[in-house]
């Protein structure tokens, strides 16, 4: 017999589910990213953005009119020192329907951060591998996990380090329109998954990576963080700025402002 505690969780968890799985939805939703008789590869790295990921796919699947299939992978690159706990990821799968793949790599990646920083060198090795088994298992969609917190704090350090201005979009297309990776989670703040997390039984790490407190990233969250202490709906401004941005207002090269002002007169001409 429950207790009124054991209900009171078990109400909060469905009350929380229910309100993070219908947002998600709705981002899938508006920017298109399943239809009927997709194959959609998600990647799994452990951590609690992938594992929110799967379970809100999986319940889309159970809701949803339209019919899909998921594939779960963990790609296991053997050099990196951090371990996922492949044992419950795999439970979780099973319990959801989904079929789940282990995949161990023994690439010779640098983690000495001469050439590169050492999370550039382990995201890219694992897409490299995550790219050839969507070809391999004939998906036409790849899933990540990547939030609302990680598209800002992208445009961020690619404006810092690079001069350039570009994120992680919602969807892409790659391969000549073979395959398009979506990011469902591309609207949720951290904290919201974090608050779903918190309601769930999830297992994560077993051996967290070395190097995650220890790159740029972290200095650009460190920023966006005092930028939210000053106002809260920082992050969520920033990102939906890239929909609303005025060119005529940014500084432009003359090469580019004529190129822009050619253009425009064509278009008056043909209006």
């Amino acid at each position: 017999m429950k207790t009124q505690d054991s209900k009171s969780k078990e109400n909060i968890q469905k009350f929380e589910e229910k309100r993070f799985f219908s947002k998600i939805s709705k981002t899938i939703d508006k920017y298109g990213m399943i239809a009927a008789g997709d194959r959609i590869l998600v990647g799994i790295s452990g951590g609690k953005d992938s594992l929110a990921l799967l379970k809100s796919l999986a319940w889309k699947k159970t809701a949803s009119r339209i019919s899909f299939d998921i594939i779960a992978v963990y790609i296991d690159i053997l050099k990196i020192p951090y371990q996922a706990n492949i044992d419950y990821i795999s439970q979780l799968c099973q319990s959801h329907g989904v079929e789940f793949i282990h995949q161990q790599i023994n690439d010779d990646v640098d983690l000495s951060g001469k050439v590169k920083p050492p999370c550039f060198v382990c995201s890219w090795d694992r897409r490299k591998h995550l790219f050839a088994l969507s070809t391999s298992l004939n998906v036409n969609k790849l899933a990540l996990g990547h939030h609302l917190d990680d598209a800002v704090e992208t445009l961020l350090m690619n404006m810092m380090y690079q001069s350039n201005i570009s994120s992680i979009p919602p969807k892409l297309s790659m391969f000549n329109n073979t395959l398009e990776v979506i990011r469902p989670l591309i609207e949720t703040p951290e904290k919201e998954i974090l608050r779903f997390v918190e309601t769930q039984d999830f297992k994560l790490m077993l051996k967290t990576c070395p190097f995650e407190k220890v790159s740029s990233r972290q200095f650009v969250r460190e920023i966006l963080s005092q930028m939210e202490t000053k106002y809260d709906r920082a992050k969520i401004n920033i990102l939906k700025s890239m929909d609303h941005i005025s060119t005529e207002y940014l500084v432009q090269s003359p090469i580019i402002l004529e190129s822009s002002q050619k253009q425009s007169n064509i278009d008056d001409v043909e209006q």
